[in-house]
């Protein structure tokens, strides 16, 4: 995500699967790239690995999904009503449940395999289209060093605060929002009176609208 929105901050979505169908041509180049690359390397080799080359071209061949599927469409379901109907909400099953029900272990297994297999490719696109982006901040020279200086990084501290937390003063944060109301009342107060010294028939602006 830290890498797409350096790459375009203009980009509305971020999300794996939002990414994933965006720059689905540019993945399967990346993609293509890398197993031609393998391929080669194995080939060069005194001895080439027959069994590996047989796996890349089977991987070739029958995995040329790139976009993210969505979870709900992989274990949602609708429940069955007691008249027989199908039920109109759909329904997760327990996430604990898809790690351990033989229902369930293939589907999640090859939901969690692809999500690692997607991630990684469309990582290896953003890093190109990074690098390709120069800059002469602190003589980075392109984007991508940028992002691993500086982004990286700071993807690793926010992983770091949700999984242990973070120790926060409730008072001061009670405090804090009273304030920040109190300004946002009047910053708004203020503008509106910009608007109607600007428009004499905004009487009905509504600024929370914009």
């Amino acid at each position: 995500m830290h890498m797409a929105r350096l790459a375009d901050p203009s980009r509305m979505k971020y999300a794996l699967k939002s990414l994933t169908q965006e720059l689905e041509p540019q993945i399967m180049a990346a993609k293509e790239g890398i197993l031609n690359w393998m391929i080669d390397q194995e080939n060069s080799a005194e001895v080439p690995n027959k069994a590996k080359l047989e796996t890349l071209d089977h991987y070739r061949h029958n995995f040329l999904r790139i976009q993210k599927i969505d979870i709900n469409s992989t274990f949602g379901f609708y429940k069955k009503l007691a008249n027989g109907d199908t039920g109109k909400i759909l329904m997760m099953p327990d996430l604990e449940l898809m790690h351990i029900s033989k229902q369930f272990i293939p589907d999640w297994v090859e939901y969690s395999c692809f999500d690692a297999e997607i991630t990684y490719f469309l990582r290896e696109t953003l890093s190109y289209q990074l690098s390709q982006i120069k800059t002469k901040e602190e003589q980075m020279g392109d984007m991508l060093n940028l992002y691993v200086k500086y982004w990286r990084p700071f993807g690793e501290l926010l992983t770091d605060m949700e999984h242990q937390g973070i120790k926060i003063d409730r008072k001061y944060l009670e405090k804090c929002e009273l304030e920040a109301i109190k300004e946002q009342e009047e910053h708004k107060n203020k503008f509106l009176q910009w608007v109607y010294s600007t428009q004499e028939d905004a009487s009905d602006f509504n600024a929370s609208s914009i």
